[in-house]
């Protein structure tokens, strides 16, 4: 199976050489590896470049984005989609979506592309993101979800949904979008390790804030809100982000921002959620 892989970076010198050294060790390695720099101000660039120099089928390009803060939410899929123009054209079986700071086995896409030749109703496909082996055996046990960090999603599959959708919440509607076209979402058993600790901007109050504005542009109604705003009091810092997030729903909703789903979609995702609420999945 062909494949191509696309990874945004930004300031990732720490731990970008676990992943070029998990990538090169592949034993069904990607017809092209393209990473996207965007603005790093620190040895990102360099360090890919060395690797580049080795491996012709690893391609660095560069955006000039140094004021940004690190890449998530809508700037991720910015980034992503400045790589995508280069292989869009191409012929492949499935694209990958890859972050930077990640360590994985040296059969992940093999194991991955048999996946898709077993499954030619699955569209999203990946393993599971641990900070240790025992994270694998808990997060088996939940929905198939497969995070943003590491899609895998076939050709048609892709195709179909119209890409990734370049703002907050992308990792979610993704498969939200597949799903309601029919296609399945699943896991294969690998852990990939996670190395970087969880950025502090994905506690902050302006991204639940934002995710309040996504959640109310993907459709779900108020009494979802309310369920999600119960839910993220039990979570530190506690009143901080539900209150944020309540407040981006509210402030979405008076002042009427245009959705970013159609009305079959958004039919769709608030059905979705109240099967999940209904049946007590997390």
């Amino acid at each position: 199976m062909k494949y191509y892989v696309i990874t945004p970076a930004k300031n990732e010198e720490r731990f970008i050489t676990f992943t070029l050294e998990s990538m090169i060790k592949q034993t069904l390695k990607p017809e092209k590896w393209v990473i996207v720099d965007d603005g790093s101000t620190d040895r990102t660039k360099e360090i890919v470049e060395k690797y580049a120099k080795d491996h012709a089928w690893i391609e660095i390009v560069s955006m000039h984005n140094k004021q940004e803060q690190k890449l998530y939410g809508s700037k991720v899929i910015r980034a992503f989609n400045a790589g995508y123009t280069l292989v869009k054209d191409k012929e492949y079986d499935f694209i990958v979506k890859w972050d930077a700071d990640l360590s994985f086995p040296p059969d992940y896409f093999q194991q991955i592309a048999d996946a898709f030749a077993a499954n030619r109703s699955l569209g999203i496909c990946g393993g599971y993101i641990v900070e240790k082996e025992a994270d694998l055996a808990v997060k088996s046990l939940r929905h198939p979800r497969v995070q943003g960090a590491v899609k895998s999603v076939s050709a048609k599959c892709f195709r179909a949904i119209g890409g990734f959708l370049e703002e907050n919440g992308w990792d979610g509607i993704d498969m939200l979008h597949a799903a309601y076209l029919g296609w399945e979402v699943g896991n294969i058993p690998v852990s990939i390790l996670h190395h970087r600790i969880e950025a502090s901007e994905y506690r902050s109050a302006s991204f639940f804030y934002n995710n309040g504005v996504t959640h109310y542009k993907q459709g779900n109604d108020l009494f979802l809100t309310f369920i999600r705003f119960i839910v993220l009091l039990k979570q530190k810092p506690y009143l901080l982000m539900s209150m944020s997030y309540l407040g981006g729903y509210l402030k979405a909703l008076l002042s009427r921002e245009p959705k970013s789903v159609d009305k079959g979609l958004a039919k769709f995702i608030r059905s979705y959620h109240y099967k999940r609420l209904l049946s007590f999945k997390r």
